[in-house]
């Protein structure tokens, strides 16, 4: 699994460094990202789908990953930004026994594409890496204060009605991701 992740934040770094050269432009014809250009990775991991085991009940070691990419201009911009993530879970019996196959190899969402199969369930009719793709483009052109300071609602997805069109999955995780991925820029 940590070779899967270390691929994973490889290429997200990859493609976010590619973009960004890319993106260079000619300043006296002002076109483009022209300067000093930083990139980033950030990673949030959350435990809270973990489950004890009970009485005749299985548990679950559970680790869910969201894992950003981010190139900065000079003046601390986005000008680009990746998003994925992973969820694994790591099943044992109500003796600790391990369930799950150590040789289990867990997909990142953006890799399972169509087949996280949430697109059903959306009220808008997109999958999670569509919604996910979709907050990366609302980043661009923001500081890592105005992503942190993107509103939601009660229930943790875009309050902006912008956002909220194109992103109704919970935006908390990709936030602090995001931002920490501009925080650890270089």
């Amino acid at each position: 699994m940590k070779k899967r992740i270390a691929v994973l934040l490889g290429a997200l770094l990859t493609v976010s460094a590619l973009t960004a050269g890319c993106g260079k432009g000619d300043a006296a014809a002002g076109t483009g990202t022209v300067g000093n250009l930083k990139t980033g990775v950030g990673v949030i991991t959350s435990i809270s789908n973990s489950k004890d085991a009970g009485a005749g009940e299985a548990g679950a070691a559970a680790a869910d990953l969201t894992i950003a990419a981010v190139t900065l201009d000079e003046n601390g911009k986005i000008v680009d930004c990746a998003i994925d993530a992973v969820q694994t879970q790591v099943e044992f019996d109500e003796t600790g026994a391990l369930v799950t196959d150590l040789n289990t190899q867990f997909s990142s969402k953006q890799e399972l594409g169509e087949a996280y199969s949430m697109k059903a369930k959306s009220a808008i009719g997109k999958e999670w890496n569509e919604q996910a793709d979709a907050f990366a483009d609302y980043c661009v052109g923001k500081t890592a204060d105005e992503v942190a300071g993107i509103a939601v609602t009660e229930e943790g997805v875009a309050s902006d009605t912008d956002l909220a069109a194109s992103c109704t999955i919970h935006i908390g995780g990709l936030q602090a991701a995001v931002v920490k991925a501009v925080d650890n820029a270089k």
